[in-house]
């Protein structure tokens, strides 16, 4: 089966994302995408993969959370859970669904985790008298959101 390709034009409305925030994500390593030429005459390709990491790099800014971290968590999940990117289908099942947790301790120290909703409300119940900031991101919402689009489209 041969890989689906989209142009900027498509990503910019997919996602629905200001061009220069996508480049400013390309630039921070956040989004790599599949064929990243780009000059006179060539366009940048992206993939379901970039499609995904525009959509989760959307929702941890509107978070506020700094780009650094933004990086170093979309490095996080394509290490630990490089299956979620690989396919384009989404876990409809509420318990088994894959949640990003980040947890801001302070100013300087993040920890965050792949884990399944149920782990995750197990996870907010121990946080919630910590004082700690926490942001959960249902990670097979936001697949089930862009398939959605694209069978739109």
């Amino acid at each position: 089966m041969e890989k689906r390709l989209y142009t900027t034009t498509d990503v910019l409305k997919i996602t629905e994302e200001k061009s220069a925030r996508i480049q400013y994500w390309i630039l921070n390593g956040i989004v790599k995408p599949e064929d990243p030429s780009a000059g006179t005459g060539t366009s940048r390709q992206f993939s379901f993969q970039n499609l995904l990491q525009i959509f989760i790099a959307q929702s941890l800014s509107r978070a506020r959370i700094w780009v650094k971290i933004v990086a170093y968590i979309m490095h996080q999940i394509a290490r630990e859970r490089s299956d979620y990117f690989k396919k384009v289908g989404y876990v409809d099942d509420p318990e088994k669904q894959a949640v990003l947790s980040i947890e801001v301790i302070n100013a300087g120290t993040v920890i965050s985790r792949i884990h399944t909703l149920k782990e995750a409300r197990e996870s907010l119940n121990h946080l919630l008298g910590s004082g700690s900031l926490l942001l959960q991101i249902n990670l097979d919402v936001l697949k089930k959101i862009l398939v959605s689009k694209l069978s739109a489209q």
